[in-house]
């Protein structure tokens, strides 16, 4: 990736987030890291969860700047982020029933079927949601 797209982006994420944000690489690092750990099983609350997603919202800032866009890069992260998204979907498979799906991203949307015995409560309680517990 250039440095110019390097560069715009940590601009779009200061934007975004209103603080300097995370460089690319973090947060491709951190969305990858977040779905490996959906894949065995969410070690967190729903709402750790749900603070967690707030990476790829950052991302999706990213893809959604016209600018960066036009850089050099920008089809290589485009990329990455289709990969991870592909490896997310297998992997977050329960819906979650909201009642405007509309005014939320896809990501927020979807569950793993899998996760720790507070992520299974919280599931269980808020959303008549039963996961395999994982230990």
């Amino acid at each position: 990736m250039s440095v110019e797209f390097i560069n715009r982006y940590r601009e779009v994420q200061s934007v975004y987030s209103g603080s300097r944000g995370n460089p690319v690489a973090t947060d491709l690092a951190l969305w990858r890291s977040f779905v490996r750990s959906c894949e065995h099983g969410y070690d967190g609350s729903f709402s750790e969860y749900s603070y967690d997603l707030q990476v790829r919202g950052a991302i999706e800032a990213g893809l959604a700047d016209r600018e960066i866009s036009l850089l050099d890069g920008f089809s290589e992260f485009k990329q990455r982020v289709k990969e991870i998204d592909e490896h997310f979907r297998k992997v977050a498979t329960i819906a979650l029933p909201v009642a405007r799906t509309g005014n939320l991203a896809w990501w927020h949307c979807k569950v793993p079927g899998i996760g720790s015995e507070t992520f299974a409560e919280d599931l269980l309680e808020n959303f008549s949601i039963t996961l395999k517990v994982v230990r």
